[in-house]
């Protein structure tokens, strides 16, 4: 059912890290520069949308809700299909090349599903877990279990290999144009050190990359090939035989723990975009506290910094490049709620910023071929203009590095 969107009076769910704040802010559009109301549709499940929808070649929008149901939309929103998996949906649609498309479901099965919405197989994944999928050139579907395992799908569902790790919690697969696996392992307790993986489609290890502790993020993979991986206060980029391109430890904060960067993006051009949510040391007394700001560094292929900007709220999720160059962002006061979506220009100068209402915001933004800008909440999918603006698809521009949600680095 299509909702055109509403701005709330009251918010009557409010996360307690952005209480104060949420409410001060309201409901009220903002921009930095005079602009019309953007927001086109909006499209109400029975479930969280908490991650990036994916988008076929002909447009349709796949979006994976806790409601447990894979819901196919029309581009400008109207219901094609859905279906229902046993349990709620726990990764992003993730679309293969012969545009199948694959989910995992809490009821630890993975789902291969036909572009017309009817079940291809089934397989059993061994656990729940946060990884999410990715899927090479050839249709072969990647994924980590909790049981430890790395393992990989055919086309058919047959499991082509298995790969032990030390954990198989949260490594979500990177595939570069060769087809190597990269995956995050941790491989120590209580004090978490983690490695970086590069396996070959056969299953075999390449190398390893030791960090001294836990990665935030999945690996991403840049312009050059290398591989852009984030652990506790430093990014760091591994080249393709394994060994230290650079690294960049942010100054002046303390031992951050995982989830405090965003997953990064790389434009066309090589730069690296990347979000950090501190706990920041020597801040003044009485200041900000720190779970309520967020600083965005763009840096150089060469680990050099281009520019930081610090922001009035937190990013969550993965910021999303447009082929103008801007960057969107979800930006909240402090918990997933009272959120706006904020453009940036390359330069890193806020463009404008809309507030998007009600609701916990926890999903990374897109952008459409179509010029539209998708974002998922609580129980919506909205659409909102991007001003002229269309998808990038010369790089790692958004959340698993591209509109398939593929976790490669050589599909659109």
């Amino acid at each position: 059912m299509i909702h055109l969107p509403r701005c709330p009076v009251t918010c009557t769910l409010i996360c307690l890290v952005g209480f104060a704040l949420f409410l001060s802010q309201g409901c009220t559009h903002n921009p930095v520069q005079p602009m019309d109301d953007i927001a086109l549709w909006e499209y109400r499940t029975n479930g969280w949308i908490a991650y990036c929808p994916a988008i076929g070649d002909d447009g349709t929008i796949y979006v994976s809700s806790r409601d447990a149901y894979l819901y196919a939309l029309d581009p400008k929103g109207p219901l094609k299909w859905r279906f229902l998996t046993r349990q709620a949906l726990q990764s992003p649609p993730v679309i293969a090349p012969d545009g199948s498309i694959y989910v995992i479901s809490e009821d630890e099965h993975l789902y291969s599903i036909r572009p017309d919405g009817t079940l291809r197989w089934r397989v059993p994944t061994g656990g729940t877990f946060e990884s999410h999928p990715a899927v090479d050139a050839d249709g072969t579907v990647y994924y980590c279990s909790t049981e430890g395992f790395l393992r990989a799908i055919g086309q058919n569902g047959d499991q082509l290999w298995q790969l032990a790790l030390d954990s198989g919690w949260r490594c979500s697969p990177a595939i570069d144009s060769a087809g190597r696996i990269y995956i995050t392992d941790y491989t120590g307790f209580p004090v978490q050190q983690s490695r970086l993986l590069a396996v070959d489609p056969l299953g075999s290890v390449l190398w390893e990359f030791p960090f001294p502790r836990s990665t935030g993020t999945s690996p991403v993979i840049a312009r050059d090939g290398r591989i852009i991986v984030t652990c506790d206060t430093t990014v760091y980029a591994i080249n393709r035989d394994g060994t230290l391109g650079w690294n960049y430890e942010v100054p002046g904060v303390d031992i951050m723990g995982m989830d405090r960067f965003s997953e990064p993006v790389v434009d066309p051009d090589g730069t690296i975009y990347v979000s950090i949510r501190p706990e920041w040391s020597g801040r003044p007394e009485g200041g900000i506290p720190p779970y309520h700001v967020s600083r965005f560094y763009a840096f150089r292929p060469d680990g050099s910094v281009t520019w930081v900007k610090d922001l009035e709220g937190v990013i969550l999720t993965s910021p999303v490049l447009g082929r103008s160059g801007s960057l969107y962002a979800i930006v909240t006061s402090g918990g997933c709620y009272g959120a706006q979506l904020q453009s940036f220009n390359s330069q890193g100068s806020l463009r404008w910023r809309y507030a998007m209402g009600e609701g916990c915001w926890l999903g990374s933004p897109i952008v459409t071929r179509e010029g539209r800008i998708l974002v998922g909440s609580e129980q919506s999918l909205f659409a909102l203009r991007a001003g002229g603006d269309r998808a990038e698809t010369g790089s790692w521009s958004s959340f698993r590095g591209n509109l398939r949600n593929s976790g490669t680095s050589m599909l659109p």
